[in-house]
């Protein structure tokens, strides 16, 4: 998981992952104005191992647009990714699982501790994984994100940046 630990910004997106990533989010529930603002602007996503929780994470995804103090943010942990061939499927998974509105996410590292898996389920609904973000880091030390949703896809590529502020810090 520490590999992940660093901030990234998301590299420009092709015309056609625009069109993409504007499908995931509808298929995803999430509202247009929302949809909207996490395709414009400087995206940054950003893992951290918490302080007051060891062994557990959070990742913040920070949203900047053409005003400096226009953002839009959250964060989701602090979750501990569950690890492959660990816990049995059946097994409760309550110590890797995070809510953030609507959604409960849970993560899961996978391949050796090579990708981190990101399953989003709808909160007040069956259990049925809405959307799966997949993440791994390239040959280059870049971060590749797969999203898909209800068959809709879309591939996001954040590169390694140096750490931007320490907003994120409290109560971590």
């Amino acid at each position: 998981m520490e590999k992940f630990c660093k901030t990234w910004q998301l590299l420009p997106l092709e015309s056609s992952d625009v069109e993409a990533s504007r499908n995931f989010y509808k298929a995803l529930g999430l509202n247009l104005f929302i949809s909207s603002l996490m395709k414009q602007g400087k995206i940054i996503a950003r893992f951290k191992g918490s302080t007051k929780y060891p062994g557990k994470f959070y990742l913040t995804m920070t949203s900047q647009f053409q005003a400096p103090n226009d953002m839009l943010r959250y964060t989701l942990g602090p979750f501990e990714p569950k690890m492959e061939g660990g816990d049995s499927e059946d097994d409760a998974i309550k110590d890797h699982v995070v809510q953030l509105n609507r959604f409960t996410s849970y993560f899961k590292l996978t391949e050796n501790g090579e990708v981190l898996k990101q399953c989003i389920i709808p909160t007040n609904q069956n259990q049925q994984v809405t959307a799966v973000v997949t993440r791994y880091i390239d040959e280059e030390g870049n971060m590749r994100q797969n999203m898909e949703c209800n068959g809709m896809k879309v591939h996001k590529v954040f590169k390694p940046i140096d750490h931007l502020s320490a907003e994120d810090e409290e109560n971590e």
